[in-house]
C-alpha cells in the first residue's frame, strides 16, 4: 500500500485515479470547496484537503511521507488561458515548480506529471504552460514520469456537457475541428500502469487515443436533442486539429501496442497519421455519445 498525492483530486481525472487506487492511502489537494464537498460523500475515506499548488505555505505539509505524486491540476481552458495569462502561469507553471521543489525536498519515489496533446505544435498559453511543464520536470532530479493525454470524455467543462445541457443550440467552432478522447476510466488505468513500469522513468509517454470531427458527434447531440447547430468561429488559441505530438518527436520515439515512448531507441511502425487527430483513428459517433 502507498501513499499517494493527487494534485487537482477532485476533477474528473482526479475522481477517476482515486477510485482506480482506493486500497491506497490517498491525499487529495485542491481549492474547489463545492467539488471537495461532493467528493468527500463519494470517497469518505479519502483525506481531501483544501490547498492551493501556488501556495507554498498551504501545500508543503502534504508531501510528507509521500511515495509518489500525480500532478493533474492545472487550467485546462484554452480560452481562460489566453483571457487570464498571467493566471494560468501562476497555476501551470509556478504550481508546477512548486510540486517539483516538494518532491525534491521530500524525495518522493515517483512524480507523474499529466500533459496534454496541446503541447505539441504549440498555439495557444495553455499548451505553452503544458510544454513548459514537460521541460521542467524532465530537467529535475526527481524520478519522474510525463503523459500526455486528449481530451477526457465526459469532464467538468467538457463542451459535450455544454450540450447536453443546452435547450437552443449545438454550438460548434468549426465544421473541420477534430479531437482525441479518452474514457476517464482508460486514463486512470493508463496512468497505473505507467506507475509500476519501471521503464518509464523520466520519459514522455503517449497514450495511442481515438478521434472524432467534432462536426460528426454535434450531429448525433443535435438529432437526438432536436436542436440546431450553430457555427460560432474559431476561438482565439484554438486549432482546428490537434497533434499528439511533433513529427520530429514521433520518428525518434520508441513505439510499443498501445502507446509511445518519447526520445527512445526502439522500432516505430512510421504510421504518422495516428498523431493527426484529423487523420487518427476515429470513434465512432453514436458510441461517444453513448458514454457521455
Amino acid at each position: 500500500m502507498s501513499n499517494i498525492l493527487i494534485t487537482g483530486g477532485t476533477g474528473s481525472l482526479g475522481l477517476s485515479l482515486i477510485s482506480s487506487l482506493s486500497s491506497h492511502n490517498i491525499i487529495s489537494v485542491s481549492r474547489n470547496e463545492f467539488l471537495i464537498s461532493e467528493a468527500k460523500h463519494l470517497f469518505p475515506e479519502v483525506n481531501f484537503c483544501i490547498g492551493d499548488i501556488r501556495d507554498k505555505d498551504s501545500i508543503e505539509k502534504y508531501f510528507k511521507n509521500i511515495d509518489i505524486v500525480i500532478h493533474a491540476a492545472a487550467i485546462k481552458h484554452v480560452d481562460n488561458g489566453e483571457n487570464f495569462p498571467s493566471e494560468i502561469i501562476k497555476t501551470n507553471i509556478l504550481g508546477s515548480q512548486n510540486i517539483l521543489n516538494f518532491s525534491e525536498k521530500y524525495d518522493i519515489g515517483q512524480n507523474i506529471f499529466i500533459s496534454s496533446d496541446k503541447s505539441a505544435y504549440v498555439d495557444n498559453l495553455y499548451g505553452s504552460t503544458k510544454l513548459t511543464g514537460e521541460r521542467l520536470f524532465l530537467a529535475n532530479k526527481i524520478n519522474t514520469k510525463i503523459i500526455r493525454f486528449g481530451n477526457l470524455i465526459g469532464s467538468n467543462g467538457s463542451v459535450f456537457n455544454l450540450w447536453k445541457n443546452s435547450k437552443s443550440f449545438i454550438s460548434l467552432t468549426d465544421t473541420s475541428m477534430s479531437r482525441f478522447f479518452i474514457t476517464k476510466n482508460n486514463a486512470s488505468t493508463f496512468i497505473i500502469d505507467c506507475i509500476n513500469n519501471d521503464l518509464l522513468n523520466n520519459k514522455i509517454i503517449v497514450p495511442k487515443i481515438k478521434s472524432i470531427n467534432m462536426k460528426e458527434i454535434a450531429d448525433v447531440f443535435s438529432k437526438n436533442r432536436n436542436i440546431p447547430i450553430m457555427i460560432s468561429g474559431i476561438r482565439p488559441g484554438e486549432k482546428t486539429k490537434e497533434f499528439l505530438m511533433t513529427s520530429e518527436e514521433f520518428y525518434s520515439s520508441a513505439e510499443y501496442r498501445d502507446y509511445w515512448v518519447l526520445n527512445s531507441k526502439g522500432s516505430n511502425s512510421k504510421d504518422i497519421d495516428q498523431i493527426d487527430s484529423s487523420l487518427a483513428k476515429k470513434w465512432d459517433p453514436k458510441e461517444l455519445f453513448d458514454m457521455i
